[in-house]
C-alpha cells in the first residue's frame, strides 16, 4: 500500500521507482516484502506510459529478483490466465500455494510454526493474511482478468480478500495511472467530493483537496524527471 506513490513521482521510470520503494520497504520489510513494494511501485510507472496491463505486469519483474519467491507467484498467475481458468480458478491457486490450513498454519514452504495462532483463517491474530505474496498475486490476478476495466479490477481484487482494501487500492491505482482521472467511473470518484480526510495527528491538516494533492505528487514528478535527465 505504500508502493503507489513512487511509481506516481517516477511516470516511465520503473527502475527509479523500484528503488525509491526499496529503500522505504527497507525500513520494515526484508525480502519478499521489498520486492513486493518493488514491483507495485514499477507497475504503476509503467502505467503512467503505458495502455496493456500485460505489459505492465511483466516489465514490473524485471525490477525485482527473477528467482524470488514473488517473481514465481507472478508467473503463476499469467499461466492460470494464459490457460483459460477463471479468476475463482486462479485465487483458488493462490490460496492453495501461499494461502492458510484450517488451522492456522501456512501450508508446503511456507509454514511456519512461529507465526502460528491455532485460530483459523482470516484472524487479526495471524499476521499470514497480509503476507505479500498471496497479496501481490491477488492485485496481479485481479489486473489480468479485469482487463483495463476499473470497476471490474478493484471489484475482483476486493473479492479476492486477504488484505482486500490495500490491494484493491493498489489496483486501483495502477488503472487509475493507466486510464486516467477522466475515465474513472463517477460513481467511484463523485461522493469523495474531491475530499481527503485523515486521522493523522499533530499538524497535519485533517482535510485536504484530492486535486491539490494530485498538482503536488505532479510537481515531484517533474522534479524526479529533471534530476534523472541531468544526471
Amino acid at each position: 500500500m505504500r508502493a503507489d506513490i513512487w511509481g506516481m513521482i517516477a511516470p516511465g521510470l520503473p527502475q527509479v521507482a523500484a528503488e525509491y520503494a526499496k529503500r522505504d520497504a527497507m525500513i520494515t520489510h526484508v525480502r519478499n516484502g521489498i520486492y513486493g513494494e518493488q514491483y507495485m511501485a514499477a507497475a504503476v510507472s509503467l502505467a503512467m506510459v503505458n495502455t496493456d496491463v500485460r505489459t505492465i505486469l511483466e516489465k514490473a519483474l524485471e525490477t525485482i529478483p527473477a528467482q524470488s519467491d514473488y517473481a514465481r507467484a507472478v508467473k503463476e498467475i499469467f499461466a492460470c490466465y494464459d490457460r483459460g481458468d477463471s479468476w475463482e480458478e486462479a485465487w483458488q491457486h493462490i490460496d492453495d500455494h501461499y494461502g492458510w490450513n484450517d488451522d492456522g498454519t501456512r501450508i508446503g514452504d511456507f509454514e511456519n510454526p512461529e507465526y502460528n495462532t491455532k485460530k483459523g483463517r482470516y484472524v487479526w491474530a495471524n499476521i499470514r493474511w497480509v503476507h505479500v505474496i498471496p497479496n501481490g498475486a491477488s492485485c496481479v490476478l485481479a489486473l489480468l482478468y479485469g482487463e483495463g476495466d476499473f470497476s471490474e479490477s478493484i471489484c475482483i481484487a476486493t473479492m479476492c480478500g486477504y488484505d482486500a482494501d490495500c490491494n484493491a487500492g493498489t489496483v486501483g491505482g495502477i488503472i487509475g495511472a493507466m486510464i486516467g482521472e477522466k475515465a474513472i467511473p463517477y460513481k467511484w470518484k463523485g461522493p469523495l467530493n474531491d475530499c481527503f480526510k485523515t486521522g493523522v495527528d499533530h499538524d497535519f491538516p485533517k482535510e485536504l483537496k484530492i486535486s491539490e494533492m494530485a498538482k503536488e505528487v505532479v510537481g515531484y514528478a517533474k522534479e524526479t524527471i529533471k534530476q534523472i535527465q541531468a544526471e
